[in-house]
């Protein structure tokens, strides 16, 4: 007995032995077959953890704090109990505008405390599927209006570069989720993938976010009508009487020293009284109420005379003209009319005399700093044929400031002001107060049918009256559009 247990006990061991010597062979038989596989799915997951790893620290490294995905969340973790203004700035408002409007049907917010201000890049500025786009989001704004929300839609004409939200709460804090547009490989803008939550208080303010603001409240201005701009010379500033006198000395000092002669002046009203200096100067007044512009005063006066003579006369009347002007006078409650605008328009003068000489002026009477930009003569705008020098510097003044036309008015005395004006497509206004003062109704030829806006004096309120005027025009204009 004791030799049979033996003996099971020994072959018990042994098959153990066997089978796990068996699988050890069959492990071995594994590996040898397969162990470049393995090798491979061992590297790719190391190069895996470590490319994951790279980017994360990268992300946070450059922009931490950074935001992917929709705007929802943010939205939803507003306490809109305290919102008091929605700011939100926008391409075209489809994506931005269209997600807060699905957000306050979804969560049923009337928002009774709240203003909403709503604003994208103007029509006119965009491509037509844009200009679309932006019309969409203008009517859903009136809608919203419609049901009781108080809400605004307005535009910018600049390249655009800043979306996102930005919310002011009534403790005074201030929270923003600030995007930016790319340029796509297509050459297109584009909004970026990701957004930057950012929030301050009345006690530490966030430079990024005061960026974002001044960004929009120079865009968003205190109106509709964003700008006024202002033509300088007898709309301003009572300047005929100078100009003309300048006209007047320049040829009288050349007649004086034989570098001119009464021969050279037009036959049939300036040259027969060359020599009166009385009524030379009543001619030389009823010229520059013609022609307005100098080149063509110039070829009316002279038009024999060659470039280089007509270059040398036109410097010495500018030099007297820049002389003459340091006694200039703004019109009687001109003054107090821009400090009565200034505080709900930006102000700008567009003009075809110098920029130097206009700031010299303004400066006197401590009014230079109420004008946002000032462009004139030798301002670099470009020469576009057909359109006249003053409609290329409001082009560029629309450029510079990023305001569209739709949002400007230009107030001006005459032809050459009407004439820019209407090349660009603004309101223009028309100040009358030079043109009476010379004894005439107007200085600009209407066509006819054209109802003229314009103002007599600057000493009532027919300026601001007129401005109204155009205000409701615009916002009229905008709610038939929509």
């Amino acid at each position: 007995m004791a030799s049979d247990q033996v003996k099971t006990t020994f072959l018990s061991t042994f098959l153990k032995v066997l089978s796990v010597l068996s699988a050890v062979a069959t492990l071995i038989s594994f590996i040898r077959t397969y162990w470049l596989l393995g090798v491979h799915l061992a590297v790719f997951t190391i190069l895996t953890w470590l490319a994951i790893w790279a980017y994360r620290r990268t992300v946070h490294r450059v922009a931490p704090g950074l935001v992917y995905g929709s705007e929802e969340p943010f939205l939803r973790g507003l306490n809109w109990d305290h919102v008091t203004q929605v700011s939100i700035i926008a391409h075209t408002g489809r994506s931005l505008y269209t997600a807060f409007d699905a957000f306050i049907r979804k969560e049923r917010l009337s928002l009774p405390a709240a203003s909403v201000r709503v604003l994208t890049r103007s029509a006119s500025s965009e491509t037509r599927d844009r200009s679309r786009q932006i019309g969409v989001t203008s009517d859903e704004v009136a809608t919203r209006r419609g049901n009781g929300l108080n809400i605004e839609h307005r535009f910018y004409h600049t390249l655009p570069w800043l979306r996102g939200y930005l919310i002011e709460c009534d403790n005074k804090e201030r929270k923003a989720l600030i995007g930016f547009y790319r340029w796509s490989q297509a050459w297109t803008s584009e909004a970026a993938p990701f957004y930057v939550p950012v929030e301050d208080s009345e006690e530490q303010r966030d430079p990024l976010l005061e960026l974002c603001h001044s960004w929009f409240e120079h865009h968003w201005g205190e109106t509709d009508l964003h700008t006024i701009v202002f033509d300088f010379d007898d709309t301003l500033f009572r300047t005929m009487s100078i100009q003309v006198e300048a006209w007047a000395s320049a040829i009288e000092a050349r007649l004086k020293s034989k570098r001119l002669s009464a021969n050279d002046l037009e036959a049939e009203s300036v040259r027969p009284v060359a020599h009166d200096p009385v009524e030379f100067r009543k001619v030389l007044r009823n010229v520059f109420v013609t022609y307005e512009a100098a080149k063509d005063i110039m070829s009316f006066l002279l038009p024999n005379l060659s470039q280089d003579e007509r270059d040398k006369l036109d410097a010495d009347r500018f030099e007297e003209r820049v002389r003459l002007t340091e006694s200039a006078q703004p019109f009687t409650g001109v003054l107090e009319a821009i400090e009565r605008l200034k505080s709900n328009y930006h102000l700008a003068i567009v003009s075809a005399t110098s920029e130097k000489m206009i700031s010299d002026a303004l400066d006197r009477k401590h009014i230079r700093k109420h004008f946002s930009v000032v462009l004139g003569k030798l301002s670099d705008a470009p020469e576009i044929e057909k359109v006249s020098s003053k409609a290329c510097l409001l082009l560029k003044l629309s450029n510079l400031t990023g305001v569209s036309f739709d949002r400007m008015v230009f107030v001006g005395d005459n032809q050459s002001d009407h004439l820019a004006a209407r090349q660009v497509g603004i309101p223009f206004v028309e100040s009358r107060v030079a043109a009476i003062e010379a004894g005439l109704s107007s200085f600009v030829r209407y066509d006819p049918g054209e109802k003229p806006t314009f103002f007599s004096s600057y000493t009532d309120d027919s300026l601001k009256t007129r401005l109204e005027e155009i205000l409701s025009s615009i916002k009229i204009k905008r709610l038939t559009e929509q």
